[in-house]
């Protein structure tokens, strides 16, 4: 043995040490990343519902002085007794009235409206198997075939009423549509942020929207 042979010696550099720090700084930045993707979504997600309530409170109806046919979407107050006021006006020939529950016949609905009974008889349709938006657009497009119809003022709420005509423009690309959004006193969106119910109802539709807004887009890349 040499001398000094029996001092300590430096130990080696564990291999794996950078391999750690790398390690360790790549998830960092994964992290990082997926906060900022998360903060950018919810910044948008917040700027556009923002806009969409923006929208729907000042919606107001633009009709054109007669179109073929009027199609009303249940579900919501006031619909049904707008669409019926448009139709006795000489605004259409004929309305469409979506989404009835059986049951329900056209008499039964113009008990609330009997001074609009007899325009009702003469030239108000039901149809009963729609159970979602999808399923009123397709129910419409083929009731204007039916008729022959080209032009069509869609009924429904106005908060509503974005999604409705995504859904009525994909079902019906070739047909002109016009929007009469009703703006019921019972659902406000005025200062819809205060109320607890009207913000729940108008984030969860503009959801709905964002969702059917995308589906359209994708479907568009799809060959015919």
């Amino acid at each position: 043995m040499t001398e000094g042979s029996g001092e300590d010696m430096p130990m080696p550099r564990r291999a794996d040490a950078p391999v750690r720090a790398g390690a360790a700084h790549g998830a960092w930045r994964m992290v990082r990343r997926a906060g900022l993707v998360a903060l950018a979504a919810m910044v948008l997600f917040a700027g556009g519902l923002w806009l969409f309530a923006r929208a729907i409170d000042g919606s107001a109806a633009v009709l054109p002085e007669r179109a073929d046919g009027i199609v009303v979407l249940t579900g919501g107050p006031d619909r049904i007794g707008d669409g019926v006021e448009l139709l006795a006006s000489g605004r259409a020939r004929r309305m469409l009235i979506t989404g009835v529950r059986k049951g329900v016949s056209l008499e039964t609905l113009g008990k609330p409206m009997p001074q609009f009974r007899q325009v009702m008889a003469c030239c108000a349709d039901l149809e009963y198997t729609a159970q979602n938006t999808v399923g009123n657009a397709i129910a419409a497009r083929m009731w204007m075939r039916r008729n022959g119809y080209h032009s069509l003022i869609v009924v429904t709420s106005n908060f509503h009423m974005p999604r409705a005509l995504i859904e009525f423009r994909r079902a019906m690309p070739g047909v002109t549509l016009y929007s009469h959004p009703v703006n019921s006193d019972r659902v406000s969106v005025e200062n819809w942020w205060r109320d607890g119910p009207v913000a729940r109802l108008v984030i969860l539709e503009y959801g709905k929207f964002v969702v059917a807004w995308c589906r359209m887009q994708l479907m568009s890349l799809l060959p015919v």
